[in-house]
């Protein structure tokens, strides 16, 4: 199987989609079931290798490795909230 750079500059386009496709009204806990639909989508339609089944297994990986960016993406998020909040608080004191 050759490894194909397109297919990890889709990883954060299948990201920023799920993240629309949330706020028209995905539920959360459908995230990473859309990611690795879309993954496999993406794999399947623009991706250039000669095997299906090979477009299909890097379509997977680049939907499970979006579920990990988006989940990554948001706990860091909510980390540095937190972190502000207590600055924030401590500066009250």
């Amino acid at each position: 199987m050759e490894f194909s750079y397109k297919g990890v500059a889709l990883i954060p386009i299948i990201t920023f989609l799920v993240d629309v496709l949330k706020s028209l009204g995905l539920k959360p806990r459908y995230a990473p079931f859309a990611c690795l639909v879309l993954g496999i989508l993406f794999g399947m339609f623009f991706l250039e290798c000669r095997d299906i089944r090979e477009n299909i297994l890097q379509g997977i990986l680049m939907g499970t490795s979006a579920t990990g960016l988006y989940s990554n993406g948001r706990r860091a998020s909510n980390t540095m909230k937190e972190m502000k909040n207590k600055r924030e608080n401590k500066n009250k004191e």
